[in-house]
């Protein structure tokens, strides 16, 4: 109890202390789950519309926008509650962390794990902000657990809960679809190798996949009835469209793309043709799909039909590239590399700051490097640790499957750093063993 409070406290007082440095700005992502959140709790339905007539949207995953309608219902439409009840998350999802650790590894790997998700920066500043990262953290690390324990002691029980969260999972982000396929194969290749017990593991995968095809049904039936699809999102053809059009980026624009991945202040030294304005640089096809998208809803076409037809143009042109696409999906790869940034030094307000000062503009990307530089640092010590601790490989491959499948789908669609930060109490988990001997590694059966 004494660790658990220890966690606790330090994740609420680090991700207070971002609190202190004001409420951050609302982007485009912010602004979308706020007003979906808004109307529902006021009754008007899935809209993300500011004004009557509220149509009805499945731009968005429903289970964000819902916690911010319960959030709204009980305390007013005001973001200050839901940024102290994601703090609240963020705490958990420590302690979670420390649970995780702790059937794996050893005790004291456990409690380093829980400390460092506590006071990792990047987890800490997110939950001050209106996005979804943070709810889906705390949910991917209440999936992991209860998933470690369903294996422990397996029971219908057990099994089924972890499928419901799992569904709740991808009701937040549609990438996890198949997330549950992926892990229950490599669990059951690896007791097949380790010769353990798999007739009962495989009945009771059969219903976790039941109740999680069972909860997650409901949005593309919802949407099937609304919009005549059974899309999760409208926008997959986004996104899809958006990488397509990569296919065609010079050499050149290669270069700055990575190089813009380490070090958004340098790509725009190296390339001041290319990236005019650096914080802006990777969504510069995701704006030309949004200028796209405008044009089609002005023509009017419904959403789902807007989707289809960007999904089918960029499908054409992959079917003419292949390989490029292919190969491209490396450098995205490098740009989920960039998950522990502060969110906090990209706000307006900062770098304006900065600006203003003598050599600002170098200091703040100093301390954007130093921040970007753990994520490598990180990456290391969790290889560090499965070398370590290789003869245990069936206990972590869960975690491994996780962030490995994440990475993925994202470099084979329109990757940033972003969408890599609910993974961050993974690699500490992973990472926290480095530290350790492990000969007095203690034994969790």
């Amino acid at each position: 109890m004494r660790k658990i409070l220890i966690i606790s406290v330090l994740g609420i007082l680090t991700a207070g202390i971002f609190i202190m440095f004001g409420s951050p700005a609302m982007g485009p992502d912010a602004t979308q789950y706020d007003r979906i959140g808004y109307n529902l709790a006021c009754g008007r339905g899935f809209s993300q519309s500011e004004s009557a007539p509220y149509l009805p949207t499945m731009y968005r995953e429903p289970a964000y926008p819902v916690f911010l309608a319960a959030v709204y219902r009980a305390f007013g439409h005001n973001p200050i509650p839901v940024v102290f009840v994601q703090i609240l998350l963020h705490a958990m999802t420590a302690v979670m962390a420390y649970f995780i650790a702790r059937h794996i590894f050893s005790e004291n790997a456990a409690f380093l794990s829980g400390i460092m998700v506590a006071v990792f920066p990047t987890l800490a500043n997110t939950a001050s902000y209106i996005l979804s990262e943070t709810l889906f953290t705390f949910e991917l690390c209440l999936s992991v657990l209860l998933l470690l324990l369903a294996l422990k002691r397996q029971t219908a029980l057990r099994f089924a809960v972890c499928g419901a969260v799992f569904g709740l999972l991808t009701l937040t982000k549609t990438i996890v679809l198949f997330l549950p396929f992926a892990i229950l194969a490599m669990v059951f290749i690896s007791r097949i190798v380790k010769k353990a017990e798999i007739k009962r593991f495989v009945v009771y995968s059969v219903l976790l996949i039941a109740v999680y095809m069972g909860i997650i049904s409901v949005w593309p039936i919802r949407n099937k009835m609304v919009f005549n699809t059974f899309s999760m999102a409208s926008r997959g053809g986004m996104v899809i469209w958006s990488r397509a059009e990569k296919i065609d980026d010079s050499p050149r624009e290669l270069m700055a793309t990575v190089t813009c991945s380490f070090s958004e202040y340098l790509g725009k030294k190296l390339f001041p043709d290319i990236i005019t304005v650096s914080n802006r640089y990777f969504f510069k096809d995701l704006e030309r799909e949004m200028a796209l998208e405008d044009e089609y809803a002005k023509q009017g076409m419904p959403p789902g039909e807007i989707d289809k037809k960007m999904a089918g143009e960029a499908f054409r042109k992959i079917s003419e590239h292949p390989f490029r696409y292919l190969g491209y999906t490396f450098i995205e790869g490098i740009k989920m590399t960039a998950f522990t940034y502060t969110p906090l030094l990209n706000e307006e307000s900062v770098t304006k700051y900065f600006s203003k000062t003598r050599n600002g503009e170098l200091v703040l990307a100093l301390m954007k490097g130093m921040s970007r530089s753990i994520a490598y640092i990180l990456i290391l010590l969790v290889f560090i640790a499965m070398i370590k601790n290789i003869y245990i490989w069936d206990r972590w491959i869960a975690l491994a499957v996780i962030i490995l499948y994440v990475n993925l789908m994202y470099s084979l669609l329109d990757a940033i750093g972003r969408y890599a930060v609910p993974l961050i109490p993974l690699y500490c988990i992973l990472a926290a063993p480095a530290f350790f001997d492990r000969n007095k590694r203690e034994k969790h059966e």
